[in-house]
């Protein structure tokens, strides 16, 4: 019986560690990898709850503005991407508000097989006003819960026009003036808009700096949602077709419907069948990246028999309790304690993917260089030498 025990604990532990992924250049407001943090969450994989209340940012858009990163208006940069569950990608997007997350103006879309790269390039628009902003990467998963992730950093912008200026390369490059950008995508925050599984989503405005993941180059946009009036913020329609083209690119033909076969129905609750391979929106599957550990190498999972005991004269580290009670105490205190050095280990002496128990209920995993603080195990489940398993 103890392989059944195993797999349990595992669907635990991804769900509840693996949790997703997370931005880490730039840092986000309140991110658990930034040491200079004074208040981390450490639940920071999470994605923006379904009722919407905590869109933008997920509600830290208000905190003290603190830049983690300067651009230059015209400059190319990177946004890197951690974390141990991409839902074989989705779509993303890179966007700016200057008005405080009251408007967020699309500067790069990524339709398909995104974050299975730990690394995105994108362009500041030389027109970009000088100044403070938060910068957005927004994601919707293609396998998995109908979710939509945000996080937010504040960064600061220089040398821009601010006017819709520009050099004439510039120009060339950018279809439209910063200020008529489109919004991003919004969806699954009871916004009325809906993503599909098994589907990337077809930006139905992605701007005019577009990355196509594998097999997306011919995707309509539309795709991949469903919509009850207006998209997210961006245009109305849905997959059954209606959307205007996204900016920047050439008008299709009118009225060419996507073949009926591409688009499961609009009330579908239940993942759909993968359609019939199509140039319409074939579903994108790359191998995700040699770096990115999968999640056998992630954790070390035991079973009630395996679990180490724990010496009653013996105290777990950085506090752990002592108690005879085997319950640990439920997660979401209002700042548990990290590791040392602000929850990110010196570099070396850790292989990726090493669980290190910080206490009974919390614990970090080793990034490579070093370990990054992950926050609580999952309820009912304690940290023992190493693993991850019930009292």
């Amino acid at each position: 019986m103890k392989v059944p025990f195993l797999f349990f604990l595992l669907g635990i532990y991804a769900s509840h560690v693996l949790g997703h992924m997370q931005m880490s250049n730039p840092l986000p407001v309140r991110s658990p990898l930034d040491p200079a943090a004074s208040n981390k969450d450490t639940s920071y994989t999470n994605p923006l709850s379904s009722s919407g209340t905590d869109f933008p940012c997920k509600g830290y858009h208000n905190d003290p503005f603190r830049a983690t990163a300067q651009y230059n208006a015209g400059g190319e940069y990177q946004v890197s991407i951690v974390g141990g569950a991409s839902h074989t990608g989705g779509s993303c997007q890179f966007s700016l508000s200057y008005d405080n997350g009251k408007s967020f103006k699309v500067i790069k879309s990524i339709v398909g097989g995104c974050p299975l790269q730990p690394s995105y390039s994108f362009t500041v628009p030389s027109d970009a006003p000088s100044g403070n902003a938060l910068f957005a990467w927004t994601w919707f998963n293609r396998i998995g819960n109908r979710e939509m992730y945000m996080n937010c950093a504040h960064v600061t912008i220089s040398g821009g026009s601010g006017g819709g200026g520009g050099d004439a390369a510039d120009k060339g490059k950018r279809a439209v003036a910063f200020t008529s950008r489109p919004e991003i995508f919004k969806a699954n925050i009871a916004n009325g808009c809906t993503t599909q599984e098994q589907f990337n989503v077809i930006f139905p405005n992605p701007g005019d700096e577009v990355e196509n993941g594998g097999g997306m180059a011919n995707a309509k946009p539309g795709n991949g949602y469903t919509c009850a009036g207006e998209n997210g913020g961006s245009a109305p329609g849905g997959p059954t077709g209606g959307n205007p083209p996204p900016q920047g690119q050439p008008q299709a033909p009118p009225q060419a419907p996507a073949p009926p076969v591409q688009q499961p129905p609009p009330n579908q609750s239940s993942p759909a069948p993968v359609p019939a391979p199509s140039p319409g929106n074939p579903p994108a599957q790359p191998s995700p990246p040699p770096s990115q550990p999968s999640p056998s190498t992630l954790l070390t999972m035991v079973s009630r028999s395996q679990l180490p005991p724990n010496p009653s004269a013996t105290p777990e580290p950085n506090g752990g309790s002592n108690s005879s009670s085997p319950a640990p105490p439920a997660p979401g205190p209002k700042t548990p304690s990290g590791p040392p050095n602000g929850g990110e280990g010196s570099s070396g002496g850790c292989a990726p993917g090493t669980l290190r128990c910080d206490s009974e209920i919390t614990f970090s995993l080793c990034a490579g260089n070093g370990y990054v603080f992950m926050g609580s195990v999952a309820k009912g489940t304690v940290c023992r030498n190493g693993a991850i398993g019930f009292p």
